[in-house]
C-alpha cells in the first residue's frame, strides 16, 4: 500500500473545517479531512439551524431595522 501524501490535514468536520478543506481545494492542494463522529457538520449540525446575527447587511438591504440590544429581548 503506497502511503498518502497531503498538503494539509484539517481535523474536524463542522462548518470551519468544510470551508477550509474547499478553500484548500480549490487552491489545488490534496486534503485530509478527518472528522470524529459518523456525520459532518459540527455544532452546526447539532444547532436548531438559528444564528445570531442582528443589524446584518442582509436585513438592512429588506429594510428590517435590527440590533443587539432589541434581539436580547426575546
Amino acid at each position: 500500500m503506497r502511503p498518502e501524501k497531503n498538503d494539509i490535514v484539517i481535523i474536524g468536520a463542522g462548518g470551519a473545517g468544510i470551508s477550509a478543506a474547499l478553500s484548500a481545494a480549490e487552491s489545488g492542494l490534496q486534503i485530509l479531512l478527518l472528522e470524529k463522529t459518523e456525520w459532518p457538520g459540527g455544532s452546526a449540525r447539532m444547532s436548531g439551524g438559528g444564528i445570531a446575527a442582528t443589524g446584518t447587511s442582509f436585513q438592512k438591504e429588506a429594510g428590517i431595522t435590527d440590533n443587539k440590544d432589541s434581539w436580547l429581548e426575546l
